[in-house]
């Protein structure tokens, strides 16, 4: 008997332990149903391709529904367990005529205030062309009327196809919007510059508008990232007539092309007699540009990885001399990447499933998340597309897109499980043990650090978001000498629940500790 009850104790404890062991890379079916939500609208087809954690921790995700050939911005809102936000549009989701048959959202911030902004393209009003086109929204989903007309603004930079399939918002708050402008009779790099209020910046590039023709046939821009100095990456891709080569271009802030990167301000990329395509750009703490795609050819694509140092050179240090190459099924690419606090970098794309991958700093698949590095995801009866991921205060992971159901197709999220614990980042080699407690903390409590170092080294100790923002300096280039340190900082009080991270960085390398504040 007495066996037996130990056996059963014993049983008692994995199972009321088990969602604290819930392996990295599994679905959280804490949120909607087994950790996946479905959201279809009508008899539509809806297509989500841009997700985003508010500071409340609802879940918007933006992209646009097609009800008989004619197509409008959409964005739903849902509740942290996956359920739609009442409070928000009409029962959680806000459909947005921009005024033709073919609006179409491809990109979306949350700003500070708490507005939504999407960006995309609408059919231009008396053609057949398309404009770059932007919506915002209040917090409750309404348009907001100080913005644009009436909340849209859209722009004809040639009187042709414009498309834009990206956006970003600068310090100052002026708004970034990239695509492909048809200008010189092909499809060119174009980026618009707008004011706040969705007006034109007219001292950017030409009149607001920064064109850049790089291949003879076609340029096809995916993707725009910022730098701390302000300067402008675009990526994508273009062609000479053969295959299509991966290309990132850089601008200074003002619109001009920055000559100091790669050959006059472009880096190409051509991996074999492959097609080699951008589709995300993520600029590193290090300064170094990290860009995700796919490699190869019709029906047989791999993920693609590509690491350049701040002048446009490839990182050697990174993959096979700056590019890895990863091949999971035949139809992949990286859609959207995510880098986490510890340098790992999480990537959502498609093999006809929810495809969620999570690779090492140095470029290939971390064994220790879902299989080998990998996460598919079934949703639906038929195919499913993940588009875009982000990752929630508390380290969990959204991926979310789109699935087939029938001849439907419907707004699809899914929620995974990432670390628990602390850790130390694999690429640090000067400590020998660290630890920080007690561990979950209350804000504006003490947090203990314990470290040992094995040699003499000068520290600097930051908190990082999740996101891996620099949140404060807790202590900067410090004398440590080797041996066993034991430190106490004070937490800020403006600390809301979630996980954080300290970084410890000396010159060689930096150490990174999951913190958890309650």
């Amino acid at each position: 008997m007495k066996t037996l009850s130990i056996f059963s104790s014993i049983i008692i404890l994995i199972f009321i332990m088990q969602p604290v062991m819930a392996q990295p890379g599994s679905l959280d079916e804490s949120f909607g149903n087994a950790g996946i939500v479905i959201t279809p609208y009508s008899s539509s087809n809806e297509f989500g391709q841009q997700v985003a954690v508010q500071t409340d921790n609802k879940i918007v995700l933006a992209g646009h529904v097609e009800t008989n050939n004619i197509r409008d911005f959409a964005v739903v809102r849902y509740n942290t367990d996956g359920s739609m936000d009442n409070s928000f549009g009409n029962g959680g989701l806000v459909i947005f005529d921009g005024g033709t048959d073919a609006d179409m959202a491809a990109a979306m911030i949350i700003q500070d205030d708490g507005k939504i902004l999407i960006g995309g393209s609408v059919s231009h009003p008396s053609t057949t062309w398309d404009d770059y086109a932007m919506a915002r929204f209040n917090a409750d989903g309404t348009p907001d009327n100080t913005f644009g007309t009436g909340g849209l603004v859209t722009t004809d930079i040639n009187g042709e196809w414009d498309n834009a399939f990206d956006m970003a918002i600068q310090d100052d708050g002026k708004i970034l919007l990239a695509g492909e402008a048809y200008t010189g009779g092909k499809r060119n790099v174009g980026i618009v510059r707008y004011n706040s209020d969705g007006s034109c910046d007219c001292s950017f590039g030409s009149g607001g508008f920064a064109i850049l023709s790089i291949g003879s046939i076609i340029d096809r821009t995916r993707a725009i990232a910022l730098q701390a100095d302000g300067k402008i990456l675009a990526g994508g891709w273009m062609n000479d007539g053969l295959d299509d080569q991966l290309f990132l271009t850089r601008f200074n802030s003002d619109g001009s092309t920055d000559n100091t990167f790669g050959n006059n301000g472009i880096a190409t990329l051509d991996i074999g007699a492959k097609d080699d395509k951008c589709w995300d750009i993520k600029v590193l703490t290090d300064g170094k540009i990290l860009v995700g795609g796919q490699s190869g050819t019709s029906g047989n694509f791999n993920y693609l990885l590509v690491r350049y140092l701040p002048d446009g050179t490839l990182d050697d240090t990174f993959g096979s001399n700056g590019i890895a190459v990863t091949n999971v099924g035949n139809s992949d690419y990286v859609s959207e990447m995510f880098i986490q606090a510890d340098g790992k970098i999480l990537t959502a794309g498609s093999a006809f499933t929810f495809e969620l991958i999570r690779f090492l700093e140095t470029g290939y698949p971390d064994p220790g998340f879902g299989n080998n590095g990998v996460v598919n995801t079934s949703i639906g009866s038929g195919s499913s597309y993940s588009q875009t991921l982000c990752m929630q205060a508390d380290g969990k992971i959204i991926v979310a897109g789109f699935s087939k159901d029938g001849t439907d197709r419907d707004f699809s999220l899914a929620r995974y499980h990432s670390e628990a614990g602390g850790y130390i980042d694999e690429q640090s080699t000067i400590f020998d043990h660290i630890n920080v407690y007690p561990n979950p903390v209350l804000s504006a409590n003490n947090i203990n650090l314990e470290y040992t170092l094995k040699e003499d080294e000068v520290l600097s100790i930051e908190l990082l978001s999740i996101n891996g923002k620099l949140l404060e300096v807790l202590s900067e280039k410090q004398n440590s000498k080797a041996g066993p340190h034991k430190e106490s900082y004070k937490l800020p009080g403006h600390l809301s629940a979630g996980i954080y991270f300290m970084r410890l960085t000396s010159s060689q390398g930096s150490a990174v500790v999951r913190l958890e504040v309650l």
